[in-house]
């Protein structure tokens, strides 16, 4: 992929979605204005290194992904497959490496500290991003048209990827859009998209990423204010489904909730690799909560005790078992991610939500060779990737 200038780094507008009766509003921001430009990277060809470590001490639970995987590994009459040597799983349901931040689980060695920041309450309540204000997801057919991706400015040229006719980005300002390869290997983003008059697709912020890699980068790339994927922590409509939460979760908080006096010099901290604006101007000044930092709910709460919802559950496991990575800005106290797909079977409420915010701890010592506190891992790493002949 060519180079080009970003000419906007501040990200999403946050609103939650009242949907039922099930969800309370929470205001989103419009988005800011650029203070910084740079350049976006090529795709890379290789994960991050620091993968999970030891055996886990708690067995898999049954996962939407990876039926549909065995199933696409099962032999037709007259066509002949070869055999697994082991279970895989879709990565346009459970995208990313199985070393990625993302599929990797909290660690025995993790330590739990109590979130200091002056913008972020424990009893401030929670939002669900899911009808507006979130990421629309189109798994493209063989049978799709194929369309090209454009960077609007400079009219660059991304990709030529299939993609089904009734997509549709994001209907708020952030006109948000991700599309999956008719192969489940690549997944292209976009900020701000728009369908041009001929069926191609065109956006402020266009990029491609493989969801074989790790969803994480060394600099700015992705559609998130911290410059990684946005597919990655996404709460999906299987997960809900089947209540089970196989990965970390993708959470946004209020700009003054956040130091921009990282420990590294850097408005962020790993896997972080970028703030709003660049520099993460708007954010305060003091606490240990940053942009990239990993909240997580300690081994010793109850969860079961808590009175939730099936889905609330699955959220709360998932806050336990891998945490969530603040990826972005709004103006909610914590704000989480859905598919929009998910609205109609949405069963959980931002009143169980809020009540897990009392429990989150930041933890401090996930880093790049020691994902999530490392140690003895709470879930088995993701299993294989497979990918669709085309």
């Amino acid at each position: 992929m060519q180079t080009t200038t970003i000419i906007r780094i501040a990200r999403q507008g946050l609103v939650a979605l009242c949907l039922a009766g099930l969800l309370a509003f929470g205001c989103g921001r419009a988005p800011d204005p650029p203070s910084a430009s740079r350049e976006a990277p090529s795709l890379p060809t290789a994960a991050l290194p620091g993968g999970p470590e030891n055996a886990p001490d708690v067995s898999p639970r049954p996962d939407h992904a990876l039926k549909l995987a065995a199933s696409d590994n099962a032999e037709t009459e007259g066509t002949k497959k070869p055999r697994s040597r082991g279970p895989q799983r879709n990565a346009a349901l459970w995208p990313f490496s199985s070393d990625s931040p993302w599929n990797t689980s909290v660690g025995s060695g993790a330590k739990y500290t109590a979130i200091d920041s002056p913008g972020f309450s424990p009893d401030g309540g929670a939002n669900l991003n899911v009808g507006e204000w979130s990421y629309p997801v189109y798994i493209a057919k063989p049978t799709d048209p194929k369309r090209n991706f454009y960077w609007r400015d400079g009219n660059e040229l991304i990709a030529t990827m299939r993609v089904p006719d009734d997509a549709q980005q994001d209907s708020q300002g952030d006109g948000s859009l991700i599309v999956i390869n008719d192969a489940h290997n690549a997944a292209i983003e976009m900020w701000q998209a728009a369908r041009r008059p001929n069926g191609d697709w065109e956006g402020s912020v266009t990029v491609e990423h493989d969801l074989r890699g790790t969803g994480f980068y060394n600099d700015y790339r992705g559609t998130r204010a911290g410059g990684m994927a946005a597919t990655g922590g996404l709460i999906r409509r299987d997960e809900l489904v089947n209540h089970h939460i196989p990965h970390a979760l993708a959470v946004a908080v209020r700009p003054k909730a956040m130091n921009r006096n990282g420990p590294n010099r850097a408005p962020y901290v790993w896997p972080a690799s970028w703030a709003d604006g660049g520099d993460g101007a708007g954010y305060g000044t003091s606490g240990n909560l940053y942009m990239g930092s990993l909240l997580a709910i300690p081994p010793d709460v109850d969860l079961e005790a808590l009175d939730l919802s099936p889905q609330g559950l699955a959220v709360a496991r998932a806050l336990q078992d891998y945490g969530a990575y603040v990826v972005d800005q709004g103006s909610g106290n914590i704000i989480y991610y859905a598919e929009p797909k998910s609205a109609d079977i949405l069963e959980t409420s931002a009143d169980e939500l809020g009540r897990l915010s009392k429990y989150l701890k930041v933890v401090p010592n996930n880093a790049k060779f020691q994902i999530a506190g490392g140690g003895k891992r709470r879930r088995p790493p993701a299993p294989s990737v497979r990918v669709l002949p085309r």
